[in-house]
């Protein structure tokens, strides 16, 4: 507000209501001042995504300047006392063509999508799967490598070509299923141990695949399941190959009377608990898969052979221990249905 000197002596009403009106003026005059600047304040999208160009295509012309290759899109003046905003579409000021970054045309996303399943195909090193000419721990690695569609080399070996690698040191334990992995630049590593290679194999082909979670919890729950088939496993083969494991002579063979008192401990408490296990586990399964999981998982694929190769071992008595658990018997056949598993299995069968 206007302020009266210090030293202007008392004045007469008149002169005051007179001084008053002036300073009400001046503060008036102050606020639609304010008001016209900050009516120039833009707010459009277009304006924050190019302010270089947008500014200096609002610049006078001057001799050093260079000229302007597009209109002005500044924001006209707002009417006094309103918020300045995005200007209204109408006849006289068209939309301005933007494209969002975050929507782009699905067919745009379509061959992103396929350029990069293509990348992920060109990176996928080179694999070969090293074991018997039979199914058993190389199955699961098989069928896996099948169904994320991974291309690898089933190299088959006979029991003296196993036994000459594992003479010469090129198997890490002595034990095969071996998978050889041969990088871009000619690199070439060998992994073992079947829950190993699996897991590796899930990491390979990738979240989409549904093999192996991204998620630590829900992996780890994977994981377990795998862990677990490698207990049940282990007195199976202890019993069966008993020479490796140190427990022939215990035993005394496949024919002895240890064996039998293993075989016997295997097919009435041993094996029933480990298939009550997983029975219990379908039981709370929502999706039918072992872990949980909404498609098939890596423990889908080592639990559906191992139960399919279990059923038909006489060691265990498995087709009638089996046919006792309908959760495990419905599992076993939903995952040999799966396209990917029919296909691998008709085409070893194939002449």
């Amino acid at each position: 507000m206007l302020s009266r000197p210090p030293s202007c002596p008392a004045t007469s009403a008149s002169s005051r209501r007179s001084w008053r009106a002036r300073s009400q003026a001046g503060s008036r005059a102050r606020k639609g001042l304010r008001s016209r600047t900050s009516s120039w304040a833009c707010s459009s999208s277009s304006w924050v995504a190019a302010p270089w160009s947008r500014a200096r295509s609002s610049w006078p012309s001057t001799p050093n300047s260079p000229p302007s290759s597009s209109a002005s899109t500044r924001c006209p003046p707002s009417a006094p006392g309103t918020r300045a905003g995005p200007r209204r579409e109408d006849a006289a000021h068209p939309p301005a063509a933007m494209a969002s970054p975050m929507k782009r045309p699905a067919t745009a996303r379509a061959d992103e999508e396929e350029g990069s399943a293509a990348k992920r195909a060109a990176a996928q090193p080179k694999l070969k799967l090293i074991y018997f000419d039979i199914g058993g721990k190389g199955d699961p690695l098989r069928l896996a490598m099948s169904y994320a569609g991974l291309d690898f080399e089933d190299c088959r070996r006979s029991r003296e070509q196993i036994a000459e690698m594992k003479t010469s040191g090129e198997l890490a334990f002595g034990q095969v299923p071996a998978l050889v992995v041969e990088a871009a630049d000619g690199q070439k590593t060998t992994l073992v141990q079947t829950a190993a290679i699996i897991r590796y194999i899930g990491k390979l082909a990738g979240e989409a695949s549904g093999l192996y979670p991204a998620d630590a919890v829900r992996a780890a729950q994977v994981d377990a399941m795998v862990d677990q088939a490698s207990d049940m496993m282990a007195p199976v083969l202890c019993a069966k190959y008993q020479e490796r494991f140190g427990f022939d002579e215990a035993l005394g063979g496949p024919q002895g009377e240890g064996t039998s008192k293993v075989e016997h401990a295997l097919q009435t408490s041993v094996m029933p608990r480990h298939f009550g296990f997983f029975e219990k586990i379908l039981e709370g399964s929502k999706s039918g898969w072992i872990a949980g999981t909404e498609r098939p998982s890596i423990a889908d694929f080592i639990l559906g052979v191992q139960f399919k190769q279990l059923g038909g071992s006489p060691m265990v008595k498995g087709e009638e221990l089996l046919a006792q658990h309908p959760k495990l018997t419905a599992f076993v056949e939903r995952f040999h249905a799966l396209p990917a598993v029919r296909a691998w299995y008709e085409g070893r069968a194939a002449p």
